[in-house]
């Protein structure tokens, strides 16, 4: 069963990060969506998200899991296919809706799944596949939809989706070497997803002061290999922790609502502060919100308070 799920897990990264990195340039080349447009469908993605994401939590609980991640795939697959057939915004909007849609089917059903059944087998390398294809979903919202953007705007050398691709390796293998690294040395503090937030305030102000690609690039990087893998493995380590296997996919689903929800209030911030202002401003508002974040997570918990 390990290396069935080792498998699962990559491809579904490759294919995943491999769609979006496509989808990327293409929704800024050939579509021509502007900043305020790429923030507004992660803001309507999340919205109907938020209202999937706990009924489809009680479907896995309640009915299966396993085909839960079925329906999951096949949505999946569907938005992949039809966002390649259109450019126009309300119909690129919809494509994505239906990405959006599809995540909460496997959101937590997937953590719930491979901690009830395979958690005795997993390894180090095994929950670090699980992350990495987890991660997939955070590039599609909030700060990851205006990076490739910027990019472009920086003046990336010809053919985009080469670079874009190596980028995109080089995060997922950072990403890698830092969970194998970190994994077993997180303590389910708030210090350490406060950590990762501070990494986020530094990508995204040295995205929206860079004058040259390369600079672009190394906050890119930074953002892909080291925010998102290290926040999504934290916050799922602390479910985990704190949860039974009767309740553990409806917990994540709840979770996942509100992130959503914070997608939402947030991505219409920055939305209307990229459709007003300059790119650079809307990446300093998202700078922000990591630093917000970073002040937050370090309080301690009443846990951390009591010892």
């Amino acid at each position: 069963m390990q290396q069935v799920f080792i498998r699962w897990t990559w491809l579904r990264a490759v294919l995943h990060n491999g769609w979006w990195l496509v989808t990327s340039v293409y929704l800024v080349v050939d579509a021509g969506l502007s900043p305020a447009q790429l923030v507004l469908i992660g803001s309507v993605q999340g919205g109907f998200s938020l209202v999937f994401e706990v009924p489809a939590g009680v479907i896995a609980d309640t009915i299966s899991r396993k085909w839960s991640l079925v329906i999951s795939q096949v949505l999946m697959g569907t938005a992949m296919v039809t966002t390649g057939l259109v450019t126009a915004f309300p119909a690129l909007l919809a494509t994505q809706v239906l990405w959006g849609i599809s995540w909460t089917f496997a959101s937590g059903s997937d953590v719930a799944l491979i901690t009830d059944e395979l958690d005795d087998e997993l390894d180090g390398i095994s929950r670090i596949n699980l992350v990495l294809a987890r991660a997939a979903r955070a590039q599609l919202t909030g700060a990851g939809r205006l990076t490739p953007r910027r990019l472009l705007d920086l003046g990336l050398p010809t053919a985009p989706i080469l670079w874009f691709t190596v980028l995109g390796v080089i995060g997922l293998v950072l990403g890698a070497v830092v969970l194998r690294l970190l994994t077993h040395r997180i303590n389910r503090s708030g210090a350490d997803y406060a950590l990762a937030a501070v990494v986020g305030v530094v990508s995204m102000l040295l995205l929206a002061f860079a004058r040259d690609p390369v600079v672009g690039a190394a906050a890119v990087v930074l953002l892909n290999g080291i925010v998102t893998p290290l926040t999504r493995v934290i916050s799922t380590i602390w479910v985990n922790a704190r949860t039974t296997a009767e309740v553990r996919a409806t917990t994540h689903s709840f979770l996942a609502q509100l992130e959503y929800l914070g997608e939402i209030v947030c991505g219409l911030t920055i939305s209307a502060i990229a459709s007003v202002s300059t790119m650079p401003l809307a990446l300093v508002a998202c700078a922000v919100l990591f630093a917000a974040t970073a002040v937050l997570m370090r309080q301690p918990t009443n846990d951390e308070a009591a010892v």
